[in-house]
């Protein structure tokens, strides 16, 4: 099997997501931030079968991944605070 070359499928996701952080009490914009995320999907043979992830596991990776990256930023942004 290892030296046999196989077709398989590649999936890309990406996502892009945006938050923003909002004071009502002065109607003011405190923190906005944007991030993008994205995930690639290869087919993997696992006991000689085919496998890959569907769609919408893709995009939920992806999204997850854009998530992530703007729960990073707004942590930085709260330990501006902390100092």
């Amino acid at each position: 099997d290892s030296g046999q070359v196989r077709g398989g499928v590649q999936r890309d996701a990406e996502a892009e997501v945006q938050a923003t952080l909002y004071r009502r009490q002065d109607d003011r914009l405190i923190w906005i931030d944007r991030a993008s995320g994205g995930t690639i999907a290869l087919t993997e043979y696992v006991r000689h079968m085919a496998r890959i992830r569907s769609d919408v596991q893709c995009v939920l990776d992806a999204a997850r991944t854009a998530y992530a990256y703007l729960r990073s930023s707004f942590d930085e942004y709260c330990r501006k605070f902390e100092r």
